[in-house]
């Protein structure tokens, strides 16, 4: 799960080939949505067992699965560094139409009828990714690309969190702030390399790996096991703390990403999207790739551009939070409360941007502008900057982060190394 066998769980299950997908149960995840779908595909091999989702467009204009496919690639370099992402597995298209109507509608597909009605586009890597043919299929079968991801079962996201424990002391006070923490730790250390633009409450998910109650009603009590998080700063400091969950983000189909190993980018993909792409399909902007489309004008698309950086659009998570109505408001709550104000606070760092622009995205301003509690926060980074001194400052955090998991069992330690290509270690002590 977190890097130390993820070769030799690949190994298992064959690097996840459909052949060894339960057909017992495989099953559709929620309802269609407006850009797709998604199937949970469970791989059983000797004795073991791991879990998949296959990620399907409904419609030719959907957000282009062959993108996100790239994009994992990229992504896929982070796990190990990092365990707030999930691995990209594989990218396919739908050979048999009739696969891919009865997953969307929910019906029972076997896992032969998987395997002849999909064709893997094979070795997941930028030299297959950018292939003129592949790129010119994917505009004409945009519908019937797919996608297959890691699934983690049993996870909640935070907009179902806060649903139920916005007015929880606890949750407010103490676990938000630990997974937030993890998300914009590492989006801080990569914003000039990576932009999520469509960072927002159900896009972050919490894995808790405990015996925890998984339904709509959330009660940490009946959690009995908690991890240590230790992340390592190149200047010998470190932010600690402990938390039932993990924090994983996901759907990364409108991401900006900058592989400087491989000199690759998004607008290296837009580039050669264009030479692919039909006639008078405005580079694939009618098969799924409008977030790679040039903004004409500035901002006409919520700010959103995937072929370049915009380090302060991933605040609309904190956004989000912020305008959730009914959030706790008693003792502890000042400082985060104060964080999220200082989002909306305009001075000489803002220019043109008077906070968040609006629900969908807002302007960057690239300046770090916070360096004590009060600064403005403009971006990413300063969002990090914000969240690591009200864990390592605020006195309140570290007693109830120790009260809340006092007689817990520790399972084990999380250590990440921040700003470094040192890969995370999980240290388990039970």
């Amino acid at each position: 799960m977190f890097g130390k066998e993820t070769k030799n769980i690949k190994r298992v299950f064959d690097d996840f080939k459909l052949e060894h997908t339960d057909s017992l149960k495989i099953r559709r995840i929620g309802a269609v949505s407006q850009n797709g779908f998604v199937v949970e595909l469970p791989f059983t091999r000797g004795g073991y067992t791991a879990y998949g989702v296959l990620k399907s467009s409904a419609t030719e204009e959907a957000d282009n699965l062959f993108y996100e496919a790239f994009v994992g690639i990229f992504i896929n370099k982070l796990t190990a560094l990092y365990p707030c992402f999930v691995e990209t597995y594989a990218s396919y298209v739908y050979k048999d139409k009739t696969i891919y109507s009865k997953l969307k509608e929910g019906s029972s597909v076997n896992k032969d009828e998987l395997v002849k009605g999909l064709i893997e586009n094979k070795s997941l890597s930028y030299n297959m990714i950018l292939k003129q043919p592949l790129l010119k299929e994917s505009c004409y079968e945009s519908q019937y690309f797919a996608v297959l991801i890691q699934h983690i079962k049993g996870v909640t996201s935070i907009h179902d969190q806060m649903v139920s424990l916005k007015s929880d002391k606890d949750f407010f006070t103490v676990h938000l702030i630990t997974y937030l923490f993890q998300v914009y730790c590492p989006l801080s250390i990569m914003a000039n390399d990576f932009t999520h633009y469509d960072l927002h409450t159900n896009n972050v998910l919490i894995y808790t790996p405990s015996e925890c109650n998984h339904n709509k009603t959330i009660s940490y009590s009946s959690s009995d096991k908690y991890i240590r998080m230790i992340y390592h700063y190149t200047d010998d400091t470190d932010v600690e703390f402990n938390t039932f969950g993990i924090s994983k983000i996901i759907d990364y189909g409108k991401c900006y990403i900058n592989d400087t190993s491989a000199k690759i980018t998004s607008k290296k993909f837009y580039h050669e999207l264009c030479k692919a792409s039909p006639p008078h399909s405005n580079c694939g902007y009618d098969y799924g790739y409008s977030a790679l489309e040039e903004e004409r004008p500035y901002g006409s698309y919520h700010y959103i551009c995937s072929q370049k950086r915009n380090m302060s659009h991933d605040m609309r998570l904190i956004n989000i939070i912020w305008n959730t109505s009914g959030k706790y408001s008693g003792e502890n709550s000042m400082p985060f409360r104060q964080l999220m104000t200082n989002m909306f606070y305009k001075d000489k760092y803002s220019l043109e941007n008077d906070g968040f622009d609006h629900g969908y995205g807002t302007p960057e301003v690239s300046s770090e502008s916070y360096f004590n509690p009060g600064d403005p926060i403009q971006n990413v980074r300063d969002i990090h900057s914000a969240l690591k001194y009200l864990i390592k400052n605020e006195e309140y955090f570290a007693l109830e982060n120790e009260r809340i998991f006092q007689g817990k069992t520790k399972i084990g330690e999380m250590h990440i190394w921040v700003d470094s290509d040192r890969k995370m270690e999980y240290r388990p002590t039970i």
